[in-house]
C-alpha cells in the first residue's frame, strides 16, 4: 500500500494558474473503481491535505479549498 506521507514529494504540482499563490501537489491513490484525487502541501514536518475527490469529479478549483 502507498502511503502519503512516503512519498509526498513524488507526486507533481497542479499547474493551475487560479492557484498559483498554493503549491498544491495532487496524488493520484487507490485502485480501480477507487481511484482518488488528493489535493495536498507538505513541509518537513506535516502533510496538509486540502481536498479528496475520486478521480471521476472534475479537477479542483480554487473554491474548492
Amino acid at each position: 500500500m502507498t502511503k502519503l506521507a512516503d512519498q509526498a514529494e513524488r507526486w507533481p504540482l497542479v499547474e493551475d494558474p487560479g492557484m498559483a499563490d498554493l503549491k498544491l501537489r495532487e496524488a493520484i491513490l487507490g485502485r480501480r473503481p477507487h481511484v482518488y484525487r488528493i489535493g495536498y502541501d507538505f513541509d518537513d514536518e506535516r502533510i496538509v491535505v486540502y481536498r479528496i475527490r475520486h478521480a471521476a469529479q472534475d479537477d479542483l478549483a480554487e473554491d474548492d479549498l
